[in-house]
C-alpha cells in the first residue's frame, strides 16, 4: 500500500516514461476541459459588453475640457449665453434603428454562446473528463490506449453527466454560500470522477456517498499533495507553459490517480482496486 507522497510520486513517474505522449495528449485534454467552460463565460461577457456598448452616453459639462479641440469650443461661451443650443448629443437619425439592431443581435449572441458552453460542458467534457481518468488509471498498470476516452460515452453516459453536473452544482452552492466549505466539499468529491471511471454501473447517490467515505480523514493529505506542485508549476510558468503542458501536468495526473487507488486499497469498504489487465 502506497501511503507517502514520494511514494505516489515515484509510481506516476516510473508509468509515464513507457507511454509518454500519449499521457502528454490527454493530459493536454483535461486542460482544455477545464479551461473550456471558463472560456465560454468570458466569450458570453463580452458579447454582453457589446450589447452594452450600444447605450450611447453624453458626456458631462465637466468634460467640456477634454473637447476643446471641437468645432464649436471657441464659441461655447458666447452661443450659450445667446441661448444658441451648440452641442447635440443624439446620433443622427438613420443610425439609431441600426444600433438597436446591433444591440438585439449582441443580446441573442450572447445567449446562444452562453447555452452553447453550458450544453458542451454538461454533455461532452464532463464525460471526457471521466475517460481522461480512467486512460490514467489504466495507464499506472500497462500503457493505456487513447480508446478509454471513450469509454464513458459507451457505459451508462447518463449517469456521468448527471453526476457531474451535480458535483459542479454542488460545489458552486457551497462556494456561494462560504468560501472555506466549498473548498473542503470540492476535496469531499474529488474522487467522483476516478469512481465513474471505475465503476460505471453504480448510482448517483452511492458515487457521492462513496466519494465522500473515501476522502473521509483524507482531504489534507490531497490538500499537501497538491501544494507539493507549487514549484513545479513555477517551473512550467518559468518555460511558459511548456513544461507545464510536457512534464508537470502529466506528472500530476498520474500522481493523483495514484492517490486514488491508493485511498481505495486503504479504506476498509472502499472501492477495490480494479484488475486492469
Amino acid at each position: 500500500m502506497i501511503r507517502t507522497r514520494a511514494a505516489l510520486k515515484r509510481r506516476a513517474k516510473s508509468s509515464l516514461a513507457p507511454n509518454y505522449w500519449r499521457v502528454v495528449i490527454v493530459s493536454l485534454i483535461l486542460l482544455l476541459i477545464s479551461g473550456a467552460l471558463t472560456s465560454g463565460s468570458a466569450a458570453s461577457s463580452s458579447a454582453s459588453n457589446f450589447v452594452d456598448s450600444g447605450n450611447y452616453t453624453a458626456p458631462g459639462w465637466e468634460d467640456w475640457d477634454e473637447m476643446e479641440d471641437w468645432e464649436y469650443a471657441d464659441d461655447w461661451d458666447e452661443d450659450w449665453e445667446s441661448g444658441i443650443d451648440i452641442y447635440d448629443p443624439a446620433l443622427p437619425a438613420p443610425f439609431e434603428p441600426l444600433l438597436t439592431v446591433f444591440s438585439v443581435v449582441g443580446m441573442v449572441g450572447a445567449i446562444i454562446i452562453a447555452i452553447a458552453a453550458f450544453r458542451l460542458n454538461i454533455l461532452v467534457l464532463n464525460p471526457l473528463e471521466v475517460g481522461c481518468c480512467r486512460f490514467f488509471l489504466a495507464n499506472l498498470h500497462f500503457p493505456a490506449r487513447l480508446r478509454e476516452l471513450a469509454h464513458p460515452f459507451d457505459r451508462n453516459y447518463w449517469t456521468s453527466v448527471k453526476a457531474l453536473f451535480l458535483r459542479e452544482l454542488k460545489i458552486l452552492l457551497w462556494l456561494l454560500l462560504f468560501i472555506i466549505p466549498g473548498i473542503v466539499k470540492s476535496y469531499e468529491y474529488r474522487m467522483v470522477p476516478y469512481l465513474l471511471a471505475e465503476c460505471p454501473e453504480m448510482h448517483t447517490k452511492e458515487i457521492f456517498k462513496a466519494s465522500a467515505r473515501l476522502m473521509d480523514g483524507n482531504k489534507w493529505r490531497a490538500f499537501v499533495l497538491d501544494v507539493s506542485f507549487i514549484l513545479w508549476d513555477i517551473l512550467g510558468a518559468v518555460t511558459l507553459g511548456l513544461g507545464y503542458i510536457f512534464f508537470v501536468n502529466p506528472y500530476r495526473n498520474l500522481t493523483n490517480a495514484a492517490f486514488y487507488q491508493s485511498v481505495c486499497q486503504e479504506k476498509h469498504g472502499g472501492i477495490p482496486e480494479k484488475d486492469w489487465f
